[in-house]
């Protein structure tokens, strides 16, 4: 699209999350290798990510639900958490919930 914007968030900017970014590190003009991580054709906006761990990732990002998925390792960010199991966000928006029987957690655990 002609006036898309690229925005990296600031979660999307370092591995290390506990840790203001090394704003420093990135200049004007500057070329950087980076992931697209979701695009919103609506207001044209691209989401991208720096993080390291994704950009160099070899696991299969998910990005329809068109394609067969059952067994794929990805990458995901939880954004919600319910007594039942949480729930996933993947690259190019694809979500998912995960069964708290799915997690791994001790009899009784909650993923809370």
């Amino acid at each position: 699209a002609k006036n898309a914007r690229g925005v990296c968030p600031k979660q999307h900017m370092s591995d290390v999350t506990k840790v203001e970014p090394n704003w420093g590190k990135f200049k004007v003009n500057a070329k950087v290798k980076c992931l697209v991580v979701d695009c919103d054709y609506r207001v044209q906006k691209v989401t991208l990510s720096v993080r390291r761990s994704l950009v160099k990732s070899e696991l299969s990002r998910i990005s329809s639900l068109n394609v067969r998925l059952q067994g794929t390792l990805s990458h995901g960010v939880v954004t919600g958490v319910e007594d039942y199991g949480i729930f996933v966000l993947f690259c190019g928006g694809v979500k998912g919930l995960a069964h708290v029987t799915e997690l791994g957690l001790s009899d009784g655990e909650d993923p809370k």
